[in-house]
């Protein structure tokens, strides 16, 4: 657990990245038709792919978990 922080912080900025490909994704799939019907007739018919959205949110909560995690303090060895 010596490097806690920068893997916390590794997984929060990687499940940003994959937010920001789901949005991508999201907004791809209905960004060129003309009319609000024929979106959601597209997007009822051919839904895009989740698992962007998914791992993101696994490694969000991967994150959360690894933060919350006290600090353990080394034992010290006592002599007597």
């Amino acid at each position: 657990m010596r490097h806690k922080k920068r893997n916390t912080i590794a997984l929060l900025v990687v499940s940003l990245i994959l937010f920001c490909v789901q949005a991508g994704v999201w907004a791809k799939a209905n960004a060129h038709e003309p009319s609000e019907t024929a979106k959601q007739n597209i997007i009822g018919h051919h839904q895009p792919n989740e698992m962007a959205g998914v791992a993101g949110m696994g490694l969000l909560f991967a994150a959360f978990v690894l933060a919350s995690i006290p600090r353990r303090e080394p034992a010290r060895k006592t002599r007597g």
